[in-house]
């Protein structure tokens, strides 16, 4: 029995696109932040040039207040951010592993330093969690877009060891088993990541009778979305997580259902 068996349903399909829409905007967040200027600065430096950018931040040109990832709170329209507000991100790591952090500012307050927590200290915002600042819709797509910002949000930046981070959610094994993501053609380095010899006839019969499409079924204050990862140094899981919405909004711990072994081979 393959995953051809299961009949996606209509919400389904809708959660696959808006899958597709983040993660091709992952993808193009990747591209456009590559040549940002190198993170690991000598700290000494970064903290004498953060203190004057401090006192003179509203002296500063437009930029300093934009953030570079309006494109994804584009991508996801079912969830809402307190008026005046924005998402952002600083990197976070060293220049063996590093990986973007991800957080909500007022859309007039400068972005926060690269390695914001070593850079300010006690200047560091208190109030900047997502969960506590985002508001999404309470139906499937609004649900679903929550897990898509907190799974797969940071998916760009990851730098050297932070692939270690890496996932993706898998909406149909077949294809991916083909070597293909939404139709594309895995590029060299997602090939280097799954190669399909690395899994047995069993775990490839295992994963194919999987159904692996997403699904989110609503309760009175809550729903439970349920969907597949693929971990390049881990694994395929089949998750649940519940998304409490009232009194505030909580995301369980993942419960992962099944599992299919799986690493890569690359150790770094």
């Amino acid at each position: 029995m393959t995953n051809e068996t299961f009949e996606r349903d209509g919400e389904s399909e809708r959660l696959i696109a808006r899958l597709k829409v983040f993660w091709k905007t992952i993808r193009n967040l990747r591209k456009k932040t590559l040549n940002e200027i190198d993170i690991f600065e000598d700290y000494s430096v970064v903290l004498h040039v953060k203190r004057l950018y401090w006192k003179c931040c509203r002296l500063f040109c437009f930029w300093r207040h934009s953030t570079p990832l309006a494109t994804m709170m584009e991508a996801l329209p079912h969830l809402h951010f307190p008026k005046g507000s924005c998402l952002d991100y600083y990197q976070s790591g060293d220049d063996f592993s590093s990986y973007p952090t991800l957080y909500v500012r007022k859309s007039t307050d400068p972005r926060l330093p690269n390695n914001s927590p070593t850079c300010l200290g006690d200047l560091m915002p208190k109030d900047i969690d997502i969960l506590d600042n985002v508001r999404p819709d309470f139906t499937p797509e609004g649900a679903w877009e929550l897990i898509l910002l907190m799974e797969l949000g940071d998916q760009f930046n990851l730098v050297r060891h932070a692939g270690y981070n890496e996932i993706k959610i898998i909406y149909d094994m077949e294809e991916f088993f083909t070597g293909k993501y939404f139709g594309n053609d895995f590029t060299q380095y997602e090939h280097e990541l799954f190669d399909i010899k690395y899994l047995t006839e069993n775990e490839r019969k295992e994963l194919l009778s999987w159904q692996p499409a997403p699904r989110v079924t609503m309760g009175n204050d809550a729903a439970v979305v349920e969907y597949c990862v693929f971990s390049p140094f881990g694994g395929f899981y089949l998750v649940q997580i519940k998304v409490q919405f009232k009194p505030v909004l909580i995301l369980s711990q993942p419960i992962k259902m099944k599992k299919v072994h799986y690493h890569c081979q690359i150790i770094y």
